[in-house]
């Protein structure tokens, strides 16, 4: 048995809004493996055996997508603390050179 390109997304586990960019992520990986497809009825269909390399291929990308994220995330947290650390002092620094200007 074979599979369209939709439901290799749903196999994918993907929600219904992220659908169509999950499916040009199937083709492209057709594509990129150069697995040759076959028409049935109105349908293009992928044989199971390169269904399982195209969804192994996808599995692997999004798990280094979702590390990449996760460094970037923590990178803008670090970079957000820093900020926040500075903004204290510049804060205390503005304080005190408003007492005196009011002393002096």
């Amino acid at each position: 048995m074979s599979k369209t390109v939709r439901e290799i997304a749903e196999t994918m586990g993907v929600l219904a809004e992220n659908l169509v960019k999950e499916k040009q992520r199937v083709r492209d990986e057709i594509k990129r493996q150069k697995i040759k497809t076959k028409k049935v009825g109105n349908k293009f269909v992928v044989s199971d055996v390169d269904v399982e390399s195209v969804v192994a291929a996808l599995k692997k990308k999004s798990v280094k997508e979702s590390s990449k994220k996760k460094e970037d995330n923590e990178e803008l947290l670090r970079l957000i603390n820093s900020l926040k650390e500075e903004n204290s002092e510049l804060r205390s620094k503005n304080e005190e050179l408003s007492k005196n200007c009011l002393r002096g």
